[in-house]
């Protein structure tokens, strides 16, 4: 991991340059400059590769690069050491580079000359860099979609309808009489009347005459012209031969039969110039004649809408007397969620006294025409002349439909950033369905027809975006060959020109890059239709406002099993007593369709017994693991994708354990302790890892939880086939080492090892010596469930920077950590108290401290150290309720601190908050004792003195043993300005507080 290692290298010199524990000569401090330098430019070097899916001689000049760089570290850190040891007593240490300047000037030569051979490797990609095999292994084409149904709906609509406003287009408004249907027909026609050359509205109903109709239509659209009845078919050709060439509308009103529809369809041209017709029914094999009709249902009222209504208008205060209610529902219902119809029946009962039998009358006639309408346009009218002064609050709301009509004209007339082309993008991970979702969509014959070409494009992570064209053009001309496509410009041109107003679905599969889209949008500006494009990063399918991004999500636990069966089964009979530990199985697929395929297939090779599928749960058998790795060769160009700065982000996850949700804040900062991360100057830390940790979960490798950002993503976490890919990755780039039982003896391979992961299982079964052989070890991460009992653990790097042992319990503070000077990170648990000696970590940026046991006596102050005052360089201190020692000497001060978490309130002093002059977050922890008084919260009033804190959290841990009443009031006049989050738990506050005194 060539990148990584450089930025870390990069960001250790940094340290000792800036240390003012190190005094540098001036000829090792411009060895350590030049070296500085070169590493920036490997990175600007590295870089250039980034979404590129890198060829096997890229790979390797990343290896020597790597290794290279490795080395100078190696080399750096022992003269360090050495020259430490000699000085040890020495408040100032001292660095000569003299004895290693050979190393570091023959890291200079080779940078150079790796810098090269990668720029040559860029410019000239192998022939292997091609094979782009990985990024196509699909679900298939011939899987049934499960779970997919509402989605492919969605998306078949959306295809279908964009080809407005350019084409032909037939829209049906469909419910029955007194629904508003007509009524919001009407209003849309009066709407957009004035966008045709001509219009015509016409009703049909029950009895009509289909020479009187086509005449009506007629003296609409040529209203200059008489025309007597000349028969049928004459008056049809007329119409027809009269609406050709002009974009005209013709709504066709209460159509009750598909007969007249028919025979009216045959005088109105279907050309794509605008046109469009509107139909109004009550029969739903009128409003889906045709599956090119677009259906358009007005809303309905419920009993709960129009009683309110009642309520309001004939009762004093909204209040019914005894009985009504019951029979005004009754009345409400009849009205069968027609809106007209309630109209009309409150007009009735304004005319009716105020009396349970006059008005039980009236809901038990429910078969009435009163509560019949049918010809709603006419009957909307009636309503209208009836309607006195007192009834212009509720006819309003009643009858306002220009809401209606607004969401109504834009289906008709969609606004594109593209007027002619518009793009859907369909983004996930990899394996979750989006080419399988596509490809039904491809292969469906009622939205196939609709366009005159058909395209679909594997593209693929190393596609060539200037290909794109004559790619597509090739499939649009299948006689022409593509190269002459590609060399003769004056034939593209041609051939674009002749796609002008054409409708046209383009599939664009597996995008990385938004290039391709770009040039085909510049080439073929005047396509109608849609562009749909699949892609696996978020980024990708970002274009414009008014294009749609459609995610797809995860499989649920129902769906999972139901692909599962029907892929394992098929046809056959099922056997029930499967069900359970099939559905097992499946869940542990984490909803992901690829990887359920895959079990499935392997399935189907296996006896069909519960035995043989009970031991595949359990993992006796070795089905789902298989399975997993099976499909990582699909998910590489997803990591490959990565930036360079990322790919060790995504990689050092894999060091956790399997399924387990990382706290995002933890991660985030072993990420910069390991000094993967390195924001420039006009990026502040917490601005730079949100944009990392966003990237990440676009990228759609990493599973955030609950929010869009790092503030409300608590933790994160990888898909197991994801865990699995950064596992082999991390091992092959040498970015970390996992030891596991299997390792009973240290083989040579594993001492040059910078990073090791011990699963805390098998830390008991570790030999005494075994780890003192990693000699060279920077990092130690044990992962895992806490250890309830104390495990031996043995420190003999002195190279170790990062040490994450939370989850191992020590009685007491471990002496030998004090030595380990390079240390950036460490967790740990333990019941002691920190030793004076801890503040020799002098590099310590992130220090958290869990107690297991928390006894309080006199003997047990729970005081953190005099000397944690002398870390300068700690970023963030967790510990658990212990207190901050409060100094006398004005001028000790934390300069870097930015997160204190479970200090005691103790701490919370005007003489240490000033102290700490750059603290943004801030956890206290109260533990009151019985005859506290709540005198504890008193400190709290001090919290004004930090003038750059962003977050505060308090928390009581037990308040059952405190306050009487509730704890005294945080005015928000005492919290700084800068605070944006408050998070109070335990201390008894009524919400109506929290929203008089926060709610700003």
């Amino acid at each position: 991991m060539a990148y990584a290692a450089a930025t870390s290298l990069k960001q250790t010199i940094q340290g000792l340059l800036c240390s003012s524990n190190i005094s540098i000569d001036s000829s090792s401090r411009e060895i350590l400059d030049i070296a500085h330098n070169h590493l920036t430019s490997l990175q600007e070097t590295l870089k250039k590769s980034d979404e590129r899916l890198r060829s096997n001689g890229l790979r390797e000049l990343e290896e020597k690069i790597r290794d290279a760089i490795h080395n100078l570290e190696d080399s750096l850190e022992s003269q360090f050491l050495s020259d430490l040891e000699e000085e040890e007593e020495a408040t100032i240490s001292s660095l000569d580079l003299k004895e290693v300047s050979h190393e570091f000037n023959s890291f200079a030569e080779a940078a150079k000359k790796m810098k090269e051979d990668y720029n040559r490797h860029l410019d000239n990609p192998s022939c292997d860099e091609n094979d782009d095999y990985a990024s196509r292994q699909t679900i298939g084409c011939n899987v049934k979609m499960v779970g997919l149904s509402d989605v492919y709906n969605d998306l078949k609509y959306h295809v279908m309808r964009v080809i407005r406003p350019d084409d032909f287009g037939f829209f049906s408004f469909f419910g029955k009489p007194g629904t508003g249907r007509s009524l919001l027909a009407r209003g849309v026609y009066d709407d957009i009347q004035g966008s045709f050359d001509c219009s015509a509205w016409v009703r049909i109903g029950s009895t009509y005459d289909l020479t009187q109709l086509l005449l009506n239509i007629i003296s609409q659209i040529n209203p200059d012209e008489f025309i007597t009845s000349q028969g049928e078919e004459k008056l049809g050709e007329y119409v027809y031969t009269s609406l050709e060439g002009r974009r005209y509308m013709v709504a066709l009103d209460d159509v009750r039969d598909t007969d007249v529809l028919i025979k009216l369809r045959r005088s109105l041209p279907e050309q794509n110039n605008g046109s469009v017709v509107l139909l109004t029914t009550g029969f739903i094999e009128v409003a889906e004649f045709d599956e090119r009709f677009v259906p358009l249902k007005p809303p309905t009222i419920d009993e709960d809408f129009f009683w309110p209504y009642i309520l309001t208008i004939f009762f004093e205060g909204g209040i019914a007397p005894p009985g009504f209610e019951e029979i005004g529902r009754k009345i409400a219902r009849n009205c069968g969620g027609c809106v007209l119809v309630a109209a009309r029946i409150i007009l009735i009962l304004r005319k009716l006294e105020r009396e349970t039998e006059i008005w039980s009358a009236l809901a038990e006639a429910q078969h009435d025409r009163v509560y019949m309408m049918d010809d709603e346009l006419s009957e909307a009218n009636d309503v209208q002349k009836y309607l006195g002064d007192d009834d212009q609050v509720w006819s309003e709301n009643m009858f306002d439909i220009s809401i209606l009509i607004e969401k109504t004209r834009d289906v008709l007339f969609p606004d594109r950033l593209f007027p002619k082309m518009g793009i859907m993008t369909i983004y996930g991970m990899a394996g979750v369905g989006k080419t399988t979702l596509i490809r039904n969509i491809f292969s469906d014959l009622s939205i196939m027809h609709r366009f005159d070409h058909c395209v679909w494009m594997n593209v693929g992570s190393n596609y060539k975006s200037e290909e794109i064209l004559a790619d597509t053009l090739a499939q649009f001309y299948p006689c022409i060959d593509k190269q002459n496509i590609k060399d003769d410009a004056t034939l593209t041109m041609d051939l674009c020109t002749q796609l002008l107003h054409k409708k046209c679905l383009i599939v664009l599969d597996d995008l990385w890059s938004q290039a391709p889209v770009h040039i085909l949008k510049n080439f073929l500006p005047s396509i109608k239709g849609e562009l749909v494009v699949t892609t696996r990063l978020f980024k990708v399918g970002l274009f414009g406002a008014c294009d749609r991004t459609m995610k797809l999500c995860f499989l649920n636990k129902d769906e999972s099993w139901y692909l599962l069966r029907d892929r394992v089964f098929g046809d056959e009979i099922f056997p029930m007593q499967l069900e359970p530990v099939g559905r097992k199985i499946a869940e542990s697929c984490e909803g992901l369709p690829l990887l359920i395929l895959s079990v499935s297939d392997k399935l189907s090779e296996l006896e069909k017994t519960l035995e043989m599928w009970s031991m595949v749960a359990s993992g006796k058998v070795s089905v789902i693991k298989n399975a997993e790795i099976k499909v990582l060769d699909s998910l590489l160009p997803s990591y490959e994708a990565l930036p360079q700065h990322l790919k060790a982000c995504f990689l050092y996850m894999g060091g956790f354990p399997k399924k387990l949700d990382i706290p995002t804040s933890k991660l985030i900062n072993l990420w910069f302790a390991e000094g993967f991360l390195e924001p420039n100057s006009s990026q502040t830390f917490e601005d730079f890892a949100a944009r990392c940790f966003k990237e990440l979960v676009d990228s759609t490798t990493v599973m955030a939880k609950k929010g869009s950002d790092l503030e409300h993503n608590k933790t994160c976490n990888l898909h197991s086939v994801f865990w699995h890919l950064s596992r082999r990755e991390a091992i092959n780039s040498k970015i970390f080492y996992i030891l596991n039982c299997d390792d009973y003896s240290i083989k040579d391979s594993m001492k040059s090892q910078c990073r090791l992961c011990i699963p805390n299982s098998i830390l008991l079964g570790i030999e005494d010596d075994a780890m003192s052989a990693f000699s060279t070890m920077r990092t130690l991460l044990c992962t895992g469930p806490l250890h309830r009992y104390p495990v031996p653990l043995c420190l003999k790097s002195r190279n170790l920077k990062v040490l994450e042992a939370l989850a191992i319990r020590f009685y007491e503070f471990p002496i030998d950590i004090v030595a380990l000077v390079q240390l950036r990170y460490l967790a740990l648990t333990c019941d002691g108290n920190l030793p004076p000696s801890i503040s020799k970590l002098w590099n310590l940026q992130y220090l958290r401290v869990r107690q297991y046991l928390s006894i309080k006596s006199p003997s047990n102050s729970s005081y953190l150290p005099n000397e944690i005052w002398n870390m300068k360089e700690l970023k963030h201190l967790h510990v658990s309720g212990q207190k901050l020692p409060n100094l006398d000497c004005e001028e000790t001060f934390l300069p870097n601190l930015c997160s204190l978490l479970g200090v005691s309130v103790h701490s919370c002093t005007t003489r240490v908050f000033k102290r700490m002059p750059n603290l943004k977050k801030l956890g206290i922890q109260v533990e009151l004792a019985p005859d506290d008084n709540s005198d504890s919260l008193n400190y709290m009033d001090h919290i004004y003195h930090l003038s750059t804190l962003e977050s505060l959290k308090c928390v009581v841990v037990n308040p059952d043993l405190g306050l009487e009443d509730v704890a005294p009031p945080i005015p928000s006049s005492t919290l700084p300005s800068s605070l944006k989050k408050l998070s109070l738990s335990g201390l008894g506050y009524p919400w109506e507080y929290m929203k008089d005194q926060f709610g700003r």
